[in-house]
C-alpha cells in the first residue's frame, strides 16, 4: 500500500511527533467507490473537522507522498463536509490512498486514509450482426377484361315550343 501525506510541512511535522497510538484515534471519513478506472468519480464525506462552517478540507488521491489530484471544500455547520474527486485520465493502475486533511483554524489534522485501486478500463465489446436476405424474383401476369361499353343513347331532338 502506498501512503499519501496531505497537509502543510508544519502540520506534517506536528503529526509525526505523535505516538503510533495517536493515529488510531484520528477520525475516519467515507469514500466510495473503492476501485475504478481513470475517470471514476470518488465521493468523499466526513465529520468532526470543526464546529465552524466554512473551514477548509482538502481531499487528495495519491501515493508515496505524491498527490495525483486533490480538491478543496468547506465545512458546513457542525463540521461535516462532502466533495467529489475525479481520478485523472492517464493515472497508472495500482493501489492509492484517498486522504483528507482538516485545515480548520482551531483544528488541523489528517483523517485516516482510505484505500483506492485504479483498475483497467472495461474492455469495449463490438458486436457485428450480418443478415443475409435472399430475394426471389416473381413474375405475375394479370389479364384485365375490357371495360363494358354502354349502348349508344338515342338522340334527343328538341321540339320548338310555340306560343300564341
Amino acid at each position: 500500500m502506498r501512503k499519501l501525506v496531505v497537509g502543510s510541512v508544519v502540520v506534517a511535522v506536528g503529526i509525526a511527533c505523535f505516538a503510533s497510538a495517536a493515529w488510531a484515534g484520528r477520525p475516519s471519513f467515507d469514500s466510495s467507490p473503492k476501485s475504478g478506472p481513470a475517470g471514476t468519480v470518488i465521493h468523499a464525506s466526513g465529520t468532526q473537522c470543526t464546529d465552524v462552517a466554512g473551514q477548509g478540507v482538502t481531499v487528495a488521491l495519491g501515493f508515496d507522498d505524491s498527490t495525483v489530484t486533490s480538491v478543496d471544500t468547506k465545512t458546513v455547520a457542525g463540521g461535516s463536509w462532502s466533495v467529489d474527486l475525479t481520478v485523472p485520465a492517464g493515472t497508472k493502475l495500482g493501489d492509492y490512498e484517498v486522504a483528507a486533511f482538516c485545515n480548520a483554524e482551531n483544528n488541523q489534522f489528517t483523517y485516516n486514509a482510505n484505500a483506492f485501486t485504479v483498475t483497467a478500463a472495461p474492455a469495449t465489446t463490438t458486436t457485428t450482426t450480418t443478415t443475409t436476405v435472399a430475394v426471389q424474383q416473381a413474375t405475375t401476369t394479370t389479364t384485365i377484361p375490357p371495360a363494358p361499353v354502354a349502348p349508344a343513347a338515342e338522340p334527343v331532338v328538341a321540339q320548338p315550343t310555340m306560343t300564341g
